[in-house]
């Protein structure tokens, strides 16, 4: 750095003066000092340290006489001559073993300069960064590309790649070689033919340089095929397929794609399969077998065998020609592709025996025929089983009526009287049905649903319900029971669709007539006798329709007005409080009469024991006179020898008896008064 200087500049060892004159450069060195003339200065002058190079730098001197440059290496300190100037100064490239830098000549040629070095450049080159060498190991390649030429080379390890300035590192840089095995493929592509290959070779593959990895192919980009699979794998270039069965795991090759992958059919004893192939032509496959269709050919599922036992039996139908057949077990079967099942599939042979008998349709002929000899009956192909009859049997109290294929009427009875030589029990005989009766239902017979075959022909009660009105306007409301029967079914099939719809709306009409003569009280009098007469008054119209109506009874009635279902009821009401009143007085009357009628009885009854015990009473004392008399006599004999008095021997008696007496008293509670006579007593007043 240039400064003033005074005439007189001393420079110390480390300094030096620059004076640039009208003659040239003068350059003084230190220590020393150096006067400098006013007269005649310098155009310039300056005062320069010593140029101090480090033992890792280095300067890049200027001989400004040659015009050439030099280069001075650390580690020096030096002073510039006059006709040297310093360029620059630098850092010394320190490459190690894995490092390297380019370098380039003033000509723009670059050359590659690896380590381990210590790389000091000549004044003309230009020294690049340093760089790493890229490290492969034994399992590591890297691609490299020559820039101008356009060659590339693969470099595989152990090795470290120092690559040349003409070259550069292409494919993303050092990578592992990969390793093929069991379970892992490369997919190739060849750069320059654009061809592809499926690399399988165990070991650690390394490509070739005009080789391009498309995909590494992993366990799971594997067909695994168990030991019941197989795949249908098509070659796409070719156009062909083939088929690999299992246990097995394999890569598709190029070109290759899998078409499929299924599980190899395996069929049991009753089992079997449809397989079709390309030409749309099916075949069966039956079992026991294990089947694998081949690349052109698809199957249905499994289908199990229909197993027939004896006593079964299927109808097959050939869809192509339509021909029946009928096949009967016991058997396996399997059905051809062109044949089906009709009908409900396996079905039993039927049972005929004495209460089963089977009707059959001829699907040729058309007719009907009824089956009714025993054993399994087995239809024929051509047969069409329309129904499974049971025997139709009637008991005592039913009848049935039977439709013909002329539509006249049969009429079968389970009475003997009434049957004559119609059977009792009987099948139904083709183009024949049982007639079906549609009667009414309800209270009200409003619903006509009811469907009866089996007519009853006892007694039978049905409850009714309808609404009359009083001559003065009451609406009623009548419940009650009929007890009909059925009488004659022919005349009821002639002139009656529904029985009991047309009693009970007969007896509705009548009714309302009766009911619209009369006032409410007097319905309520003589209502029974109303019912009485609708069934009396009767003009045949039951007895035309085959019916008998035995008795109707009015079992309840209210008035449709609630109003005047509240009056009636108070009057009924009453009614019952009196008809209670009534038949509670009776009943009171009743058991008084019971009392006195019973003490009658209770009084006869004791005159009668009173007599009994007057009786009892009369003979006791026959008995004990009889005993005291015998005692007496005794008693008087046995004294005669010592009191011959007979006097006296009564008179002792007498006192005897007397003495009994007293002592039965006195062991009692009975109180005895004497006379003075009997006792010879005297009363003496000693008063006076």
């Amino acid at each position: 750095m240039g400064c003033c200087l005074p005439a007189r500049v001393n420079l110390t060892q480390t300094q030096q003066l620059r004076l640039e004159t009208s003659k040239g450069v003068k350059v003084y060195h230190g220590p020393l000092a150096v006067s400098i003339s006013w007269w005649s200065p310098p155009l310039k002058q300056e005062v320069l340290g010593m140029v101090c190079v480090e033992a890792n730098e280095f300067a890049v001197i200027r001989d400004t006489h040659r015009a050439s440059l030099r280069t001075q290496p650390g580690e020096c300190r030096f002073f510039l001559e006059a006709h040297e100037e310093l360029v620059s100064k630098d850092f010394v490239t320190c490459l190690s073993q894995t490092e390297y830098c380019y370098v380039s000549d003033g000509a723009g040629n670059q050359r590659l300069v690896k380590g381990p070095t210590r790389y000091i450049p000549t004044p003309y080159e230009t020294v690049s960064n340093k760089k790493q060498a890229i490290a492969l190991d034994g399992n590591m390649y890297i691609k490299v590309q020559h820039k101008v030429e356009g060659d590339v080379r693969v470099e595989r390890g152990p090795q470290l790649i120092f690559p040349l300035p003409s070259e550069q590192i292409i494919g993303g840089g050092s990578q592992k070689a990969i390793e093929v095995d069991a379970e892992t493929a490369v997919l190739v592509r060849d750069s320059l033919l654009g061809s592809l290959r499926l690399v399988q070779d165990n070991g650690l593959f390394f490509p070739n340089p005009q080789d391009e990895i498309v995909a590494v192919q992993k366990s799971s980009d594997m067909i695994k095929l168990g030991a019941n699979d197989y795949a249908v794998i098509q070659d796409t270039q070719k156009h062909q397929m083939r088929i690999e069965e299992g246990e097995k795991r394999f890569f598709l090759q190029v070109h290759e794609e899998l078409v499929r992958k299924a599980e190899a059919m395996r069929l049991s004893e009753t089992e079997y399969c449809y397989v079709e192939d390309a030409a749309g032509k099916q075949c069966l496959v039956r079992g026991p077998i294990r089947f694998i269709p081949s690349p052109y050919e698809n199957t249905t599922g499994k289908k199990s065998a229909i197993t027939l036992d004896g006593l079964m039996y299927l109808k097959v139908q050939n869809s192509v020609t339509g021909e029946l057949r009928v096949e009967r077990g016991p058997q396996l079967l399997f059905p051809e592709p062109s044949e089906q099942i009709v009908g409900k599939g396996a079905q039993k042979a039927i049972q005929i025996d004495s209460e089963t008998a089977v009707l059959v349709r001829d699907t040729k002929q058309g007719g009907l025929r009824l089956v009714q000899e025993h054993g399994l009956f087995f239809p024929r192909a051509e047969d069409d089983i329309v129904n499974v009859q049971k025997l139709i049997r009637l008991s005592d109290h039913d009848a049935l009526v039977m439709k013909t294929e002329t539509g006249a009427f049969q009429f079968f009875y389970g009475d003997d009287k009434l049957r004559g030589d119609q059977p009792r029990a009987f099948f139904l005989p083709p183009y024949c049905q049982v007639v079906e009766h549609v009667w009414s239902r309800g209270r009200r017979r409003q619903q006509r649903d009811l469907r009866i075959t089996h007519l009853d022909m006892r007694p039978q009660f049905m409850n009714f319900e309808f609404n009359a009105s009083t001559s003065d306007n009451v609406e009623l409301v009548l419940e009650g029971t009929f007890y009909w029967q059925l009488a004659d079914i022919p005349k009821m099939m002639m002139y009656s669709g529904d029985v009991t719809g047309d009693i009970c709306n007969y007896a509705r009409s009548t009714f309302i007539q009766k009911i619209s003569q009369v006032t409410l009280k007097q319905f309520m009098e003589n209502f029974r006798q109303i019912a009485s007469q609708v069934v009396d008054e009767d003009t045949g119209f039951y007895s035309t329709r085959g019916l008998k109506v035995h008795s109707l009874e009015v079992t309840g009635y209210h008035c449709a007005d609630s109003s005047t279902s509240a009056i009636l009821q108070q009057m009924i009401q009453e009614t019952t409080n009196r008809m209670n009143r009534t038949s509670q007085q009776e009943s009171e009357n009743e058991l008084k009469m019971n009392k006195i009628h019973g003490e009658i009885e209770q009084e006869r009854a004791r005159g009668e024991l009173l007599k009994i015990q007057q009786t009892h009473i009369e003979e006791e004392a026959r008995v004990a006179g009889r005993s005291d008399a015998q005692r007496a006599i005794q008693f008087l004999q046995s004294l005669e020898e010592v009191v011959p008095d007979g006097g006296d021997r009564v008179a002792m008696w007498k006192v005897l008896r007397k003495g009994e007496t007293l002592a039965t008293l006195s062991a009692g509670k009975a109180h005895l008064y004497f006379t003075p006579s009997d006792v010879n007593l005297s009363i003496e007043d000693k008063g006076k």
